[in-house]
């Protein structure tokens, strides 16, 4: 979906995982730059936003929520270029290392734009099923995101319009869909 709410999904996740359940989250977004994503965290806690420049930055409430984030949110700076051995390395450490029970990737499909469909598809699958196995050796919940394609067809209804969200769409592959439903285990 274009501009239809994921980083709301996925800010909203960290937020839970961070605030209400106490917990340190590991948070690779390539797409963003980390203090965007430190402060739409900071934003989900006080339930603002300090981002928008339409609307006045209130530092009173930026300064009571910050400490509820605080260094919980490890985010992984790789504004733009991130790679899988990279990531799995730093999954790694945060899981075994700072005792991070979640780990969110938004987009895995960062780690396919430059590869042909087929190359990628075949990537993804690897990489789910190497997401999957982590997961269930050191004890954490993957959380991963993907762009979707648009709907196909002449009477397909464009997903910023209401149209159904099918695993179909999923931009890649439905690799994570079949791989790492299974990585649930707190």
């Amino acid at each position: 979906m274009v501009k239809m709410g994921k980083s709301e999904v996925v800010d909203s996740i960290a937020k839970h995982c961070i605030v209400d359940d106490g917990l340190p989250t590991l948070i690779a977004k390539p797409e963003q730059a980390n203090v965007r994503t430190y402060q739409n965290l900071v934003g989900k806690a006080a339930g603002r936003r300090f981002n928008d420049p339409n609307i006045p930055f209130d530092e009173e409430a930026y300064d009571r929520a910050e400490p509820l984030i605080g260094d919980k949110a490890l985010l992984i700076d790789v504004y733009q270029f991130m790679t899988w051995d990279t990531l799995k390395d730093d999954i790694r450490y945060a899981v075994v290392g700072e005792g991070v029970k979640d780990v969110i990737i938004d987009p895995i499909t960062c780690f396919t734009n430059t590869m042909k469909v087929a190359d990628a598809n075949e990537f993804l699958t690897c990489m789910s099923a190497e997401l999957s196995a982590m997961a269930l050796q050191l004890g954490f919940i993957p959380y991963c995101f993907c762009h979707l394609k648009a709907p196909q067809g002449n009477n397909a209804v464009p997903h910023e319009r209401g149209g159904k969200v099918l695993s179909t769409q999923f931009a890649g592959s439905r690799a994570m869909m079949r791989k790492t439903c299974a990585c649930k285990t707190h």
